[in-house]
């Protein structure tokens, strides 16, 4: 039988979508076709178009496991006409999509346009890009129709570093939560999930503990709805019966219970 451990370890990679050739390399050929057709649309009208998120840092879930899990493409436009808003961007990635891919499901949602083809969804992040004195900085819609700075980067180093430094265990901790966030109807956003997997030390642990102490950092508060304080609540309360079931040594009614957190 194998140990908590091992099957948790299992499970994160069971989790992982990069782990099927077909899936990585149909994403992969999408990825490609998306950028060849949109520098072809907009010839001249872009700067750079690059993948960020979850796909690029290997946290992404397969569509079985989280049925919201999409590709974010940034789309950074040449913004010399500085009164140009995120929703004319929006516009043109919309006009592009319904002329190139008129039998994929298109639709605008803030702050993208989202393309959903067969496999998976491809989120298209209109963005623009300003050179400073000092720094130079990456824009993307805000809720009010404005620019917001961003660093697409930034996390990923952050991310990168964090699980060299806890022997590669905190991505995989990563998609375990974010298994439990679709399993239970995401009361949480997927990138606080990550940020706040990151945030935690992991020192001499393997992902069995990892797993269980990152559960139980986790708190409710009254700044969180009632449904995430519910969800937090119950992941608790199943950990803990997952701790005593391994402290009596019966493996087998601890995955019963692991099961309750996280799905087959």
């Amino acid at each position: 039988m194998l140990s908590i451990n091992t099957y948790i370890k299992t499970l994160s990679y069971k989790y992982y979508l990069k782990n099927s050739e077909l899936n990585t390399r149909n994403i992969n050929r999408s990825v490609e076709a998306i950028i060849k057709k949109l520098f072809a649309y907009h010839d001249d009208e872009l700067n750079e178009v690059f993948v960020f998120g979850s796909y690029s840092r290997g946290t992404i879930l397969p569509r079985a496991y989280d049925i919201h899990s999409d590709v974010d493409i940034m789309v950074v436009f040449n913004h010399d006409e500085y009164g140009r808003t995120p929703d004319t961007y929006r516009n043109w990635l919309k006009e592009f999509a319904e002329n190139n891919y008129n039998k994929a499901e298109i639709y605008k949602d803030h702050p993208t346009v989202v393309i959903r083809l067969n496999h998976i969804n491809f989120d298209l992040v209109p963005a623009k890009y300003e050179e400073g004195w000092f720094t130079n900085s990456y824009y993307i819609p805000s809720n009010k129709n404005s620019w917001l700075k961003t660093k697409p980067h930034d996390f990923n180093d952050t991310l990168v570093k964090a699980n060299k430094s806890y022997d590669n265990i905190v991505k995989p901790i990563i998609r375990l939560f974010k298994a439990w966030n679709a399993n239970v109807g995401y009361p949480f956003q997927s990138y606080d999930i990550e940020k706040f997997i990151v945030s935690l030390d992991y020192e001499d642990m393997n992902i069995q503990e990892g797993f269980l102490y990152a559960i139980k950092k986790t708190t409710t508060s009254n700044s969180q709805t009632i449904f995430q304080n519910k969800s937090i609540e119950n992941l608790k309360s199943n950990a803990s019966e997952v701790r005593k079931c391994l402290k009596e040594g019966d493996s087998q009614k601890a995955k019963f219970y692991l099961h309750y957190i996280i799905p087959i």
